[in-house]
């Protein structure tokens, strides 16, 4: 990481408080130095609209862990134990998500030779006095990288930033990139991130606390992301996946210790061991379930009934039309045992049967007989390859405990 002593080595003016640059210098060449030693949940509230006019419509809630580690943000679900090195829109799979919050939008105002600074005057944040800097960062010297489905580009950027009139702690960031080039289909993108003081172990560092993003497609689509910044603490390289009230190894989980991977094709019939609450969940958020019959090669059992399954929420939107249904999309990846897991991928076949679930057929028949039951059905809709998706009524509440499925282990 490179020291702030230089990334705040630029004129901010001759009407620049005398000692001002010393005391930013200061302050956060020591936050950046902490940050990749400490990790934090970020909880990301996702909204849309069709045009300004429009009223922002919640899409889904999402719970992340993220990290700093060698000049680079790290991310995984809420609980997982275990970051990634890949990229958080691939984690994420769908919607507008963005990275740079917990510190690298920071380190790209300031990169060395970047970014030209304005000495603005004092300005107020909430009730606090505080000196206000403008930056503008052309394209051929930034590091702000936009991403869509149809494209991606490097910008220019500008923004503003406001630190604390007394101290120099840095308070707020603003901004906002532009230029955008025509085949990323955008025209607008900002971000705006408020810091505040947290305690990490014995001392007080000025962290990110609250964030938004703002995306305006050239179509008139806007999406925000709110994001709350929380629960800081000391980084583990290494974690242990484990759940409150674990039973202590079982038959059924030695049995699970001896299978060093699930054969290929296998059917895992299971059911869910908690009910989900839709207008609760989040994505990102733990789910368990149980296996509703051994698995077994041949005669032989592999995987008794009982054995935990550990899965997680990768999807929950709220839609209206036709009426009002929750996309529920899971994805189960291990099955619990005394020492550890074991990992597996597999793909949802089948669900229910369960009041309130919409049940999804490949082709729909017309012609109603007396055999046939009275229940709504629905063309069946593209399932990622490792996950399987619920359509679930809004008004039957909660997704029971005990739901059957069944997956197919690729």
């Amino acid at each position: 990481m490179v020291a702030l002593a230089l990334l705040f080595g630029h004129a901010f003016g001759e009407d620049a408080p005398e000692g001002l640059l010393d005391r930013i210098r200061a302050q956060v060449q020591d936050n950046l130095r902490k940050l990749p030693d400490y990790t934090c949940l970020e909880t990301v509230e996702r909204f849309g609209r069709f045009g300004a006019e429009k009223p922002w419509e919640r899409a889904d809630v999402l719970k992340l862990e993220v990290g700093l580690s060698k000049n680079k943000e790290i991310y995984s679900w809420h609980g997982a134990g275990q970051f990634s090195d890949g990229e958080l829109a691939d984690m994420v799979g769908k919607g507008t998500i963005g990275t740079g919050h917990f510190g690298l939008l920071l380190k790209h105002v300031f990169q060395p030779g970047a970014a030209q600074f304005t000495y603005k005057g004092l300005a107020e944040v909430g009730e606090t006095a505080a000196h206000l800097f403008d930056f503008d960062v052309v394209r051929e010297k930034s590091g702000y990288r936009l991403r869509t489905a149809t494209g991606e580009a490097v910008t220019g950027f500008q923004g503003s930033f406001w630190v604390h009139r007394e101290n120099g702690r840095l308070l707020k960031l603003e901004v906002q990139a532009y230029d955008i080039p025509d085949g990323v289909e955008l025209a607008q993108a900002d971000h705006l991130i408020s810091y505040a003081p947290v305690m990490l172990g014995e001392a007080e560092f000025m962290m990110p606390e609250l964030a938004e993003m703002h995306l305006v497609a050239t179509d008139g689509q806007e999406n925000l992301n709110r994001i709350r910044i929380s629960g800081c603490r000391e980084f583990q390289a290494q974690s242990k996946l484990a759940f409150a009230g674990e039973e202590p190894k079982t038959e059924a989980a030695a049995a699970v210790a001896a299978v060093a991977q699930l054969p290929a094709n296998s059917l895992l019939e299971i059911s869910l061991a908690a009910a989900i609450d839709p207008a609760t969940a989040a994505v990102g958020d733990e789910v368990r379930a149980v296996l509703a019959r051994p698995l077994k090669d041949g005669e032989r059992v592999l995987v008794p009934q009982g054995a935990a399954v550990l899965g997680r929420l990768v999807r929950m939107e709220k839609q209206s039309i036709p009426f009002a249904l929750y996309e529920v999309g899971l994805s189960f990846h291990a099955i619990e045992h005394g020492e550890g897991t074991v990992e597996f991928a597999a793909t949802m076949e089948e669900a229910g049967p369960a009041s309130g679930l919409i049940r999804q057929q490949k082709s729909m028949d017309p012609v109603f007989t007396k055999k046939r039951s009275a229940r709504l059905d629905v063309l069946v809709r593209e399932t990622q390859k490792g996950q399987g998706v619920l359509l679930w009524q809004a008004r039957r509440e909660v997704i029971p405990r005990g739901l059957k499925m069944k997956w197919r282990v690729e």
